[in-house]
């Protein structure tokens, strides 16, 4: 081999090498350069994220100054943060509603439900999700005969061995009884109420309700519920839904369902590559400018909200009265008295100057009241087949706390709603069934879906 061959292949070989050290350095600086931007990225987000949490979620520095060791509730009724409230407990719980009620009682009932928000929701088959079981000292969710979740109504005993009559009460958050004791919900005061009623009365049954409230709760999944109570095997006496505030989503679909909906996907087809690199900083930062600049969805947001419904109103009361027909209907197919259908007190109705921190931007609750639900109310009030219970805020006092946080009622105005509820109820026209569960017509065994072994051991 030549010298000048020599020198060609040692110049290309340099050039080669140029080459490679000029990319490399040029890959390794971008990837440096991409590290520290999403290092960066992401402490900013972290940053915005924590001042956002402590703006929105948590007590303020004036309420956090307020705040003594021991001290379970500040001035104004805001809970002290001990470690064991959830942000949504600090940022709305108000003492002062629970009127003549220890502060270490309502304690016990924030920790409760501080410990069950860490189990979060169970699958339930047809209405999605449920609370799981749970046991607390002032909150507990058993399972019922069949393996139904069920918050604990506190029934008086049945020291006469009478023949008993079952009460199911369906409903939302408030029937469930969020930021109460088992004894403070309204079916716990019901069931109370109506068995003085029946001895006063001189009548020879004894009454059991059972509370089968739960958060988020529609119509649609009351009625679906009931349903599967009833093929379960189960013959309440009589049933009761409590509504309205929970209105409903267009189109009529439970809560959870754009989320359960993407899991379905997931579990079925692996998701797309971008999806997989989402949680990079940068890429959550484009993401983000994406649907706040150029107005674009996420395909879940796209996929449930749809165009603007101009009917809305109209739906939402079709779905109610064809849950009412459903309802009704079912309860005679399976020998059931004819449910009673009640339009609950709504907290737009509620003097918004009796909050310790009113829900949302005071204009824009007002407008959308205006805009869907008294009209809705209005509708539905016409209606003799409701019983209207939407101005008991009015009849409790304009000026006295009927809610704990934003939503939820207090311990006595639960009483107070039970006792207008009971004033529906003829029990001379309620005879306790042949067997309170038909295990014969029973369409499979006891449910145990979506509880694990722990939650029934916990």
């Amino acid at each position: 081999m030549t010298t000048k061959r020599i020198e060609t292949i040692n110049k290309v070989a340099k050039g080669l090498y140029r080459s490679h050290v000029f990319c490399a350095s040029i890959f390794l600086n971008t990837l440096i350069v991409f590290v520290l931007l999403n290092l960066c990225l992401f402490a900013i987000i972290r940053v915005r994220e924590f001042l956002y949490s402590n703006n929105d979620n948590s007590l303020d520095s004036q309420h956090m100054a307020a705040s003594r060791p021991g001290q379970l509730f500040n001035s104004d009724g805001s809970p002290s943060n001990n470690g064991k409230r959830t942000p949504y407990e600090l940022k709305y719980f108000d003492f002062a509603a629970y009127e003549n009620i220890d502060a270490d009682y309502a304690a016990d009932v924030l920790t409760d439900f501080y410990e069950l928000s860490k189990l979060g929701f169970i699958y339930q088959p047809w209405v999605e999700f449920s609370e799981p079981p749970f046991k607390g000292q002032r909150v507990n969710i058993d399972l019922d005969p069949r393996g139904f979740p069920i918050r604990r109504t506190i029934n008086p005993p049945n020291d006469q061995n009478l023949p008993v009559v079952e009460i199911f009460a369906f409903g939302g958050s408030t029937t469930f009884g969020y930021h109460v004791s088992d004894e403070h919900t309204w079916p716990s005061h019901l069931s109370k109420i109506l068995n003085e009623k029946s001895e006063a009365e001189g009548l020879s049954i004894h009454v059991e309700v059972f509370n089968y409230g739960r958060a988020y709760y529609v119509p649609s999944q009351e009625t679906v519920l009931l349903i599967d109570l009833l093929k379960s095997g189960h013959r309440p006496s009589l049933v009761l839904f409590m509504d309205g505030l929970n209105q409903g989503f267009t189109p009529d679909v439970p809560h959870f369902t754009p989320k359960i909906s993407q899991a379905m996907r997931n579990m079925q087809f692996n998701p797309p590559l971008i999806r997989t690199f989402e949680w990079v900083p940068i890429v959550r930062v484009a993401n983000s400018i994406k649907r706040r600049w150029f107005k674009v969805d996420s395909d879940e947001d796209q996929e449930t909200r749809g165009p603007e419904d101009p009917h809305r109103v109209d739906h939402i009361v079709n779905g109610f009265e064809q849950n009412k027909q459903i309802s009704r209907a079912i309860a005679e197919v399976y020998g059931v008295r004819k449910p009673h259908f009640f339009l609950q007190p709504h907290v737009v109705d509620y003097n918004l100057e009796l909050f310790r921190r009113p829900p949302g931007d005071h204009a824009e609750f007002l407008r959308s009241a205006q805009r869907e639900i008294w009209p809705f109310y209005t509708r539905l009030r016409a209606k003799a087949e409701w019983g209207d219970l939407s101005d008991l805020f009015e009849r409790w006092g304009k000026n006295r706390k009927a809610i704990v946080d934003d939503c939820h009622y207090s311990p006595n105005f639960n009483q107070f709603l039970a006792k207008h509820v009971a004033e529906y109820i003829n029990l001379r026209a309620i005879t306790p069934p042949p067997a309170l569960v038909d295990d014969a017509a029973a369409t499979g065994e006891p449910k145990r879906v979506g509880i694990r072994q722990g939650d029934l051991l916990r």
